[in-house]
């Protein structure tokens, strides 16, 4: 997993990271897929504040806590890059636009069902939403680490595994996305994941206490007396 502290450390400050979340909270028309969008592009490709790990991960975490996903990895996002202060400068970025136009909507709202060139707009935006969610599946998977076509093959028949389990049989999101998980957690190998290199002997803090050396190898061609040549 990424280390939050490690995009922290260089991150922009909760004003910068406020303004950033109003812009994607004025803009983000369409529902979830359209705001999800103009987040990965904001953070990660335009500024840069995020990799596509990170904002993966964001993502993935957000799924598996009730209520508005969007405002979770909005919390999760804000902590990872300007701390508990980014955390409540990106959700009241995200929220104050939506705040506003709502009001105006809801003041207005008798007004604007009058016209019925309004209403074919609004039906206007669902299909340009499925082709915000497929415009941000392929994104997310063509920029993974998916770089073989097994890979790609697995990741496709996750995708459609993962639709059909919710779509069709309408399982609960936060249930798929675990089952999911106890899978890759399973079998690493099989979805490209290396195996874990062992870390080097961290030296002691104490400078009484000597770091054992490794020891060295012995026998032929070692260069090291084996123990009968010791003796």
């Amino acid at each position: 997993m990424a280390e939050i502290g490690a995009t922290r450390a260089a991150g922009p400050t909760a004003r910068a990271l406020f303004w950033a979340w109003a812009r994607i909270g004025a803009f983000s028309f369409g529902g979830g897929s359209s705001t999800l969008f103009l987040i990965r592009r904001e953070f990660v490709e335009v500024r840069g504040w995020l990799d596509e790990t990170a904002f993966r991960e964001d993502y993935a975490l957000s799924k598996l806590v009730p209520g508005i996903n969007i405002i979770a990895q909005a919390i999760l996002i804000g902590r990872r890059i300007a701390g508990g202060w980014g955390a409540v400068a990106a959700v009241a970025g995200l929220l104050l636009p939506a705040i506003f136009v709502t009001t105006v909507l809801a003041a207005t709202i008798a007004w604007v069902e009058r016209f019925h060139a309004a209403q074919a707009a609004l039906g206007g935006v669902i299909p340009a939403t499925a082709g915000l969610t497929l415009a941000l599946t392929v994104q997310l998977v063509g920029r993974s680490d998916v770089k073989t076509p097994r890979l790609a093959a697995l990741a496709g028949v996750a995708i459609v595994a993962a639709a059909a389990l919710i779509g069709f049989l309408h399982l609960p999101v936060p249930v798929v996305l675990i089952a999911f998980g106890i899978v890759g957690a399973l079998f690493p190998h099989a979805i490209g994941i290396p195996p874990r290199q062992q870390a080097p002997p961290i030296p002691s803090a104490d400078p009484d206490v000597p770091v054992a050396a490794p020891a060295p190898a012995t026998g032929a061609g070692s260069g090291v007396p084996s123990a009968e040549r010791a003796d």
